[in-house]
This record gives C-alpha cells, sequence and structure tokens, in this order.
C-alpha cells in the first residue's frame, strides 16, 4: 500500500491516538475510516450476509434479496438456498455452480442464505509459479499481506495443471453443515484455464 507523510496539528495527533487506543486499532485504520468517510468511498468495505456459523448450525432459508449484492460489492463468495450448490462473484455477475459442476450466471432475483462481497481494487500484482495445493497458495500469498487480523482478497487467474474441486448439494432441512458436506460431489479438471476467487479471513 502506498504511504503518504502529512503533517497534522497536535490536537489532530492527540484524537487520533486516543481513538486507536479506545477501539484496540491502529493509527492507519484509524485515518483509513476518516478518509474513506469523508470521500464517501466504499473501499475496503466487506458486505456479508449471515455468518459461517449460521451455516455450521443449519441455518441455510434465504434473507437477503441477490439484488442487493451488486450495491455492494462486484467480488465474493456465497451459497444459495438450502446450499443449493455455490456462489462466485466475478466482476459484477453472480454465477450459479450445480452439483453437476455445470455454471450458470444468475441475473434473476432470488433470497440468498450466505454471501461475501466486496468492490475488488487490486493493490498488488504477482506472479506465483509451482503453486500445487491451497496451504501453498496460502503461503504465495501471505508476504503481500500487512496482517493477520485483516479480511484480504485475491484473483488468480492463469491455467491449472489440475484441479480438484467440490461442489455443495441441495440439503434438507434439518441437516446440518456437516451432514450436508458428507455428501458433496467431488470433480477433477486437467489444464484447465479460469479465474479463482479467494476470500481470506482472520481465525
Amino acid at each position: 500500500m502506498p504511504n503518504i507523510s502529512v503533517v497534522v496539528p497536535g490536537f489532530l495527533d492527540t484524537a487520533i491516538k486516543q481513538a486507536a487506543a479506545a477501539r484496540g486499532s491502529s493509527v492507519e485504520s484509524i485515518v483509513n475510516a476518516a478518509l474513506g468517510q469523508y470521500f464517501q468511498t466504499t473501499r475496503h468495505r466487506l458486505y456479508q450476509i449471515s455468518t459461517a456459523a449460521a451455516l455450521v448450525q443449519g441455518v441455510f432459508g434465504g434473507a437477503v434479496s441477490s439484488r442487493t449484492l451488486p450495491a455492494h460489492g462486484d467480488f465474493g463468495l456465497g451459497t444459495f438456498e438450502h446450499l443449493n450448490g455455490e456462489m462466485v462473484v466475478l466482476n459484477g455477475g453472480i454465477y450459479q455452480i450445480h452439483g453437476d459442476a455445470r455454471v450458470q450466471q444468475r441475473p434473476d432475483d432470488f433470497l440468498v442464505p450466505f454471501a461475501v462481497v466486496s468492490v475488488f481494487q487490486e493493490e498488488d500484482v504477482f506472479s506465483a509459479t509451482k503453486v500445487g495445493s491451497l496451504a501453498e497458495l496460502e503461503q504465495a500469498c501471505n508476504p503481500h499481506s500487512e496482517s493477520d487480523n485483516l479480511f484480504y482478497e485475491f484473483r488468480v487467474d492463469g491455467v491449472f495443471t489440475r484441479m480438484h474441486v467440490r461442489v455443495m448439494l441441495a440439503t434438507a432441512e434439518g441437516a446440518d453443515l456437516v451432514q450436508a458436506a458428507a455428501s458433496q460431489p467431488e470433480f477433477h479438471f486437467d489444464d484447465i484455464e479460469g479465474t479463482l476467487v479467494c476470500i481470506w479471513s482472520p481465525q
């Protein structure tokens, strides 16, 4: 991220430091929040529908209209009612990956039980070669993150020698995520070109 050196009056310096201490955050985060509010930008804002913990407990019913997603971001992940496939949001389009690995764009209005989206604005571009697993991809991305306590988005464009993927199937009422995942189909692809939509969240 770019650095900007500025001179601020003593009273502002004191106020910023007090606000950071009161919130348990950094001076940088306070300044970024203040500048973001001043310029009314949605940069560095994450919009989330529901929580992963709710999914684990079996809360799969739709809660929010899909029409709200493009207003909050053009890049992200989610799922559909009753876990009926995987949701990928890329370049503003909402895509549903079905249980047979078929991909369908969804311009219609439907209810979303879980999604995480934001406006994708790259701050760093780098090449990662000889990445053989998700863990190795994470290791390749780690040097480009500034903190273990921030959310990050990574967009990975490339040709993948091997790809092993899974897709959730529509789940009956009363099942939890563990039960639903037990029957998910898996697929293998060779020499496939595409884009990975990655959202890294703090533990």
